[in-house]
């Protein structure tokens, strides 16, 4: 009977995690990097050349770009434009499922079926990691296949023809040369053990094959350069969450609970002496050097997850059976249901809300409507995290400043100055290469723009807002916001209300502003601020509600709801809504003068 189970398991077991791992991937589009390689792609199809030089950005023009996984990028825009973005998270969602079955897959060689269901959500936790749009999510059903391939009679003839459509589809491809370099070194260890005299030819001829496989590519010596020499810069991966240290982060971050029950149960393989013999000295190489990468950065675990899977199953099996190592039958148990649980919280913490389309406020999207439809002049400053996004919308019409090609592309200390967005590099920034306009997060900077000379904010809403310099964009002065100041709106009401002419011009900035983001929280908050100065008060109490409804958690929009509610003296509302922005910004002026207006408790100062 439980022979039939297990032999019924060596598919439907992978099979199961695979599928689930791709319905749970079916998630928005989040990561703001896809967006260059959707570009990139287009421009491939386009062109019907790999690009050497860049031409995306105006700040890095025609400087050498050796960081190009052109297959990738076109599989990947080729998704997007076949099928929109459902075709596109579905193909991620896919590569996603593919790398967790075919790793689960080589657990079921390796350890009985209780070993590789006590290792699998963990297994999981880790490989869903970093499945994004993104041209590393083939790497992980690569490397998958290029270890199951290794422990087959003879599979090593067929890695090279795998590294072969790895190296074009992404730079991460001589991991899989390392991996069979590791194969034929465990043999030769293996061989020596043994006594055994070594078959040299069936031993190296795989590897030189990998190597040669390597230059069958575009540009290969510029892809080489990239897939060896892509190093990071310390000061620069503190800056990206992606690239820093796993031992860096804390020790619950999702991702790393499941890491760390892979590590805890590899131990136990290791640990226990009939699990260690079972594990050759090639997978020994390959688990070890996986688990480098992974400490080394965050962006490396899903790839310690694939080749620490097979040992972490073993040692699963290893705790589930009496052992000198760790006594008592209660202890083992808990230990692997420890296991069992850090890598479920890895998967529940993990989840992201269901659908195919775009995360909703993760990108700039109304306002690179608004550029598009009213185009400045003069070349663009963007944040980092969204070069990518407006490099796809505009395609081509404004280069970016920057974006997340990063350090495969920027100098380092560009990158710096763009990933620390303090005012005095900001100053630095836009006077060196004289900027025509802005798309930045709405953040405190929008006023910073809206205060600098020479410059004019013409859009906003709840995500990013559009700042344009006045000598460059003559033609759009029309559409600056000159009365409405987002960032100080609750300073400008009294003004606005004694003030007649500065009312009505603030009704109507407020007017255009929703206009152009109806869907904007902060448009809202701002109509209701100018709907109380001009005593319109059926429009002010709508648009506070709506600001509200569109943005629950804003703190704009509670304040907006406290200045309505102060309006009708309102006191339970006045005090409830003042404790509830008092919580969340405790230096907020605006609501603590209001709660002490209308003698609420619990009002601290600043």
């Amino acid at each position: 009977m439980n022979a039939t189970v297990e032999a019924r398991s060596r598919w439907a077991v992978p099979l199961v995690a695979g599928v689930f791992v791709a319905a749970y991937r079916v998630t928005p589009v989040f990561d703001p990097d896809a967006f260059w390689h959707l570009h990139t792609g287009r421009v491939v199809l386009a062109t019907h050349a790999v690009p050497s030089v860049d031409t995306f950005s105006h700040t890095a023009a025609g400087r050498r770009w050796d960081f190009v996984d052109w297959l990738a990028d076109v599989l990947l825009y080729g998704a997007q434009h076949a099928g929109g973005w459902t075709g596109l998270v579905l193909l991620t969602a896919a590569l996603g499922g593919l790398g967790v079955a075919l790793t689960t897959e080589r657990a079921m060689r390796w350890a009985p079926l209780r070993g590789v269901l006590a290792a699998l959500p963990a297994i999981v936790g880790a490989g869903v990691f970093r499945v994004t749009p993104r041209p590393q999510t083939f790497t992980f059903g690569l490397f998958a296949a290029t270890l199951l391939l290794l422990e087959r009679p003879s599979g090593a003839w067929w890695v090279p023809a795998l590294l072969a459509l790895w190296q074009n589809l992404h730079s991460s491809a001589p991991l899989g040369l390392l991996a069979l370099g590791a194969h034929g070194l465990g043999r030769v260890l293996e061989h020596r053990a043994a006594g055994r005299p070594l078959d040299l030819p069936r031993t190296l001829g795989p590897v030189l094959l990998g190597a040669a496989a390597l230059f069958v590519a575009v540009h290969p010596v510029d892809r080489l350069r990239a897939g060896f020499g892509h190093m990071v810069d310390p000061s620069l991966a503190a800056l990206i969450t992606e690239w820093q240290p796993a031992w860096r982060m804390p020790w619950n971050t999702p991702v790393l609970l499941a890491f760390e029950a892979l590590v805890s149960l590899c131990v136990a393989a290791v640990a226990h002496a009939p699990t260690r013999a079972r594990i050759t000295p090639g997978a020994a190489l390959v688990a070890a050097g996986c688990a480098v990468l992974a400490v080394r950065a965050m962006r490396f675990v899903p790839l310690g997850a694939i080749g620490l899977a097979p040992v972490a199953a073993l040692g699963a099996e290893a705790l589930l059976t009496p052992s000198r190592i760790v006594a008592g039958t209660w202890l083992r148990r808990a230990l692997v249901a420890g296991a069992v649980v850090l890598g479920v919280a890895a998967v529940v913490l993990q989840r992201k809300p269901a659908g195919t389309g775009l995360a909703r406020g993760m990108f700039p999207e109304g306002a690179a409507r608004w550029v598009l439809a009213h185009p400045p002049r003069g070349p663009m400053f963007n944040d980092f995290d969204d070069g990518g996004f407006l490099m796809f919308a505009f395609d081509g019409r404004h280069p970016v400043f920057a974006d997340g090609r990063s350090w495969a592309l920027y100098d380092p200390a560009f990158l710096h100055d763009v990933l620390v967005p303090a005012p005095e590099r900001l100053d630095g920034l836009l006077r060196r290469f004289d900027c025509g306009f802005a798309i930045v997060d709405a953040d405190a900077r929008i006023d910073t723009f809206q205060r600098r000379p020479g410059w004019s904010l013409v859009y906003f809403d709840d995500r990013a807002f559009v700042a344009v310099r006045d000598d460059r964009n003559a033609a759009l002065q029309s559409y600056a916001y000159r009365v409405l100041r987002p960032a100080q709106w609750s300073d400008d009401v009294l003004r606005w209300s004694v003030d007649p002419a500065l009312g009505d011009r603030a009704w109507d900035e407020s007017t255009r502003a929703i206009t152009d983001a109806p869907r904007s929280s902060l448009a809202w908050v701002l109509r209701a601020a100018a709907a109380t100065a001009t005593r319109r008060s059926a429009e002010g109490d709508d648009a506070a509600r709506r600001a509200l409804h569109l943005r629950p958690d804003g703190v704009p929009a509670h304040r907006a709801v406290l200045l309505r509610c102060a309006v009708h003296g309102d006191r339970a509302c006045v005090c409830s809504q003042a404790a509830w922005v008092l919580q969340r910004a405790p230096r907020n002026a605006f609501a603590r003068d209001l709660g002490n207006r209308m003698g609420c408790p619990s009002t601290p100062a600043p």
